[in-house]
C-alpha cells in the first residue's frame, strides 16, 4: 500500500510539471485531466487543484476519510468541471458508509468525465477567451481521452462496476496507458474469481460474502486475497498466483491475527497464529478494520 501511495504522489507531481511547461515522462493511475491550451490563471488553479487532491490521498492513506473528503470538496470548489475530485470524494464517502452521498458524487463524476470525452473530440480551434470550450488539437485530444478513460475506469472499478471498468481500461490501454493494461488483467481476474471479491487496496480484495462477526470477543473474521501473478501471465496460470488469508480483526484494539492462509501457486499453507498485530498504516488490513471495526460496528 505504501508503494501505491508513493506512485500516486509521483504521477501527480509529474502532471504538475506538465502544467508548468516541463516534460512528462509517463501517465499514471491518478493523472489529472490536462487542460488544453491552458491560460496562466487556469494553470495556477490546476496546480492548486492537484495539491488539494494530494492532500486528500494522504488523509485517505491513514483512513482519515472525513478530512480526505474535505480536501476533495475544496478541489471541486476550485475546478467544478473536472471529474476526478468527484470520483475521489465518492470513494471516500463510500468508505464512510455514506452510500447515498457517494452515489451522488459518482454520478456527477461520470457526467464530468463524459463531458471531458466530448470535449476531446473537438478539433476545431475555438475562441481564445472561451474557457467553456477549450481548443483541442489531435495529439492533445488523444492524450486527454486516454487519461479520462483511465480515470473513469478507476472510478467504475472502485464501485465494482467491472464490465464498464474493463471497457474504459481497454480504451486507455489502446491509447498507450500501461497501467490501464495492468488494470485490465486485474479486472478480468475478478470476473474469474467472482464479483463477491471487492477491491480494498492495490491488487488486494476481500470476500464480501464471507464476513463473519464473532460477538465474543467482539471480532470480525474476513477473507483477504492478494493477486501476485506477474503481468502478462494471468491467462497462462490456472487460477493465477495469489495469497489468500483468513483474518480475525479484533475491534477493541484495532489489531488482527492470521487464522489460516495459503498460496495457490506454491501450495504453502499456514494455520492459526495466536499473536495479534497492529496493521501497517494504509494497508488493506487497516482499511478492513476501518470498515468493520468502527465504534458503530463493534456492538
Amino acid at each position: 500500500m505504501c508503494g501505491e501511495r508513493g506512485i500516486m504522489q509521483i504521477f501527480l507531481l509529474l502532471i504538475l510539471f506538465f502544467c508548468l511547461g516541463k516534460p512528462v515522462i509517463s501517465n499514471g493511475a491518478y493523472n489529472l485531466e490536462v487542460p488544453i491550451d491552458p491560460w496562466d490563471e487556469y494553470r495556477q488553479q490546476f496546480k492548486n487543484y492537484s495539491k488539494l487532491l494530494l492532500k486528500s490521498y494522504d488523509k485517505a492513506f491513514v483512513n482519515d476519510y472525513e478530512s480526505a473528503a474535505s480536501e476533495a470538496t475544496k478541489a471541486i470548489e476550485l475546478l467544478p468541471d473536472e471529474g476526478l475530485a468527484y470520483a475521489e470524494r465518492a470513494y471516500y464517502k463510500r468508505m464512510m458508509n455514506n452510500h447515498v452521498a457517494a452515489d451522488t458524487d459518482f454520478r456527477l463524476a461520470m457526467s464530468k468525465f463524459a463531458h471531458t470525452l466530448d470535449m476531446s473530440r473537438l478539433t476545431k480551434k475555438n475562441k481564445k477567451n472561451d474557457r467553456k470550450t477549450r481548443a483541442v488539437n489531435p495529439a492533445s485530444a488523444a492524450k486527454l481521452a486516454t487519461t479520462t478513460h483511465y480515470q473513469r475506469g478507476e472510478a467504475y472499478f472502485r464501485f465494482e462496476q467491472y464490465q464498464a471498468a474493463l471497457a474504459d481500461f481497454s480504451l486507455a490501454c489502446q491509447g498507450g496507458e500501461a497501467l490501464a493494461c495492468a488494470k485490465m488483467w486485474e479486472t478480468k481476474q475478478i470476473e474469474k474469481r467472482g464479483v463477491q471479491w471487492a477491491p480494498v487496496a492495490n491488487r488486494q480484495f476481500y470476500d464480501k460474502q464471507r464476513v463473519d462477526t464473532v460477538t465474543v470477543p467482539g471480532s470480525v473474521r474476513i477473507w483477504l486475497r492478494r493477486e501476485d501473478t506477474p503481468l502478462g501471465q494471468g491467462d497462462e496460470l490456472e487460477g493465477g498466483s495469489a495469497l489468500q488469508q483468513h483474518l480475525e480483526l479484533r475491534c477493541s484494539t484495532n489489531e488482527y491475527r492470521l487464522l489460516e492462509g495459503f498460496s495457490r501457486i506454491t501450495g504453502d499453507h499456514v494455520l492459526f497464529d495466536e499473536l495479534y498485530r497492529k496493521p501497517v498504516p494504509g494497508s488493506a488490513v487497516s482499511k478492513l478494520i476501518y470498515l468493520y471495526c468502527r465504534d458503530d460496528k463493534r456492538k
